[in-house]
C-alpha cells in the first residue's frame, strides 16, 4: 500500500482514538463528528472528496450515515447491511459514493459508521466493508473488526449454507430470531433484490 494510502489509515485510526477519549463517550454529538471531519451535509455517504479525492478517482468512503435501525435484519452488533444511496440528485452524485465504497472496500480502509440516537446524539463504530453487491445495490459492512476479505461471495454463501440452522435469539423488548445481515447480504448477491 502506498504513502498517500497508509496515512489516510493513520489520520483515521487517530479520529477514533480521539473520538474514543471525549467525555460524553459513546454518545457523541453532530458538531463533535463535523469538527473531526468525519461527515459533512446531509448525505448518507461521506468521502470527503478535496482530501480522499487524490488518493483513489472516485475518493473513498470517509463514514455512512447508518438508518437501517428500522429493519431489524439488516443489523446485528457486528454487521449491517448499508444500501446503496438512491436520491433525486444528478445521478453522477449517487454513482460517485457507491464507487467511494468500493473503493474503501478494496483497500480494506476503515470507515466510521454513525448511527442516530435518541437526543439528538451520535454513536460511531468503526467498520470496514466487506462486500458490495450491485445487483442487490447494498454493501455489508463489518463493524469494529476488520473482516476477513470476501473473494467471492457467491463460493462462500453455497458452502455455508444449510437448510435449517439454529439462530442465536436477542432480548429486546420480546423475544425474536436475530438474523444475519451477511446472510441476507449473500442471498441477494445470489439472487437480487
Amino acid at each position: 500500500m502506498d504513502s498517500a494510502l497508509e496515512n489516510e489509515i493513520k489520520w483515521r485510526m487517530g479520529k477514533w482514538d480521539e473520538l474514543q477519549s471525549l467525555s460524553n463517550w459513546p454518545r457523541v454529538t453532530p458538531g463533535q463528528i463535523r469538527e473531526f471531519d468525519l461527515y459533512a451535509g446531509m448525505a448518507g455517504v461521506y468521502k470527503d472528496a478535496n482530501r480522499t479525492g487524490m488518493l483513489m478517482q472516485g475518493g473513498i468512503t470517509v463514514s455512512i450515515l447508518n438508518t437501517a435501525g428500522n429493519y431489524t435484519d439488516e443489523i446485528t452488533d457486528n454487521r449491517l447491511i448499508y444500501s446503496y444511496p438512491n436520491t433525486m440528485r444528478h445521478p453522477s452524485h449517487d454513482k460517485g459514493e457507491i464507487q467511494s465504497l468500493k473503493n474503501a472496500m478494496s483497500i480494506q480502509m476503515p470507515i466510521f459508521v454513525i448511527s442516530e440516537l435518541d437526543g439528538g446524539l451520535r454513536n460511531v463504530n468503526l467498520g470496514w466493508i466487506e462486500g458490495c453487491e450491485d445487483s442487490a445495490s447494498c454493501a455489508l459492512v463489518k463493524l469494529d473488526e476488520a473482516p476477513e476479505r470476501i473473494i467471492n461471495a457467491n463460493t462462500e454463501f453455497e458452502v455455508q449454507f444449510h437448510a435449517k440452522i439454529s439462530r442465536k435469539l436477542k432480548l429486546i423488548e420480546v423475544q425474536k430470531i436475530e438474523r444475519d445481515p451477511k446472510f441476507k447480504f449473500n442471498a441477494l448477491s445470489l439472487y437480487g433484490s
